[in-house]
C-alpha cells in the first residue's frame, strides 16, 4: 500500500522521467538507483552475493531531504548505502515536504 500511494502521489512522478543515481565506492556497481519526477527516489542492490560491507559504498541524493517509504527515516546529502539498505533490502524515497 505505501509504494501504490506515492506512485499514485502526484502527476510529476509519473510524468517525470527517469535520472540515474550514480554510486561512488567499493560497490557502487552492485547498486542501482534512479530518480523519477525529482520526487521519488529508488536504490536497490544488485548481484550482492559476496558483498561483505556497503560503508564504502554511498549513494549521492539530490538536493533536499529525502524520507524512506518503509521506515520513515530522513536522509540528504551523500548516504551510505548500508544505512539505506539497514532495514530493508532496497530504499524508496520521497522528497520530504
Amino acid at each position: 500500500p505505501r509504494l501504490t500511494r506515492v506512485r499514485k502521489g502526484g502527476a510529476a512522478v509519473r510524468a517525470g522521467g527517469y535520472v540515474p543515481i550514480e554510486p561512488a565506492g567499493d560497490w557502487a556497481e552492485r547498486v542501482f538507483a534512479f530518480c523519477r519526477g525529482g520526487e521519488v527516489l529508488a536504490v536497490v542492490p544488485r548481484l550482492t552475493i559476496d558483498v561483505a560491507d556497503w560503508s564504502e559504498t554511498a549513494v549521492p541524493l539530490p538536493a533536499g531531504d529525502w524520507e524512506d517509504v518503509f521506515s520513515g527515516r530522513r536522509f540528504a546529502g551523500e548516504v551510505p548505502a548500508g544505512e539505506l539498505f539497514a532495514l530493508f533490502p532496497a530504499a524508496v524515497l520521497v522528497r520530504a515536504a
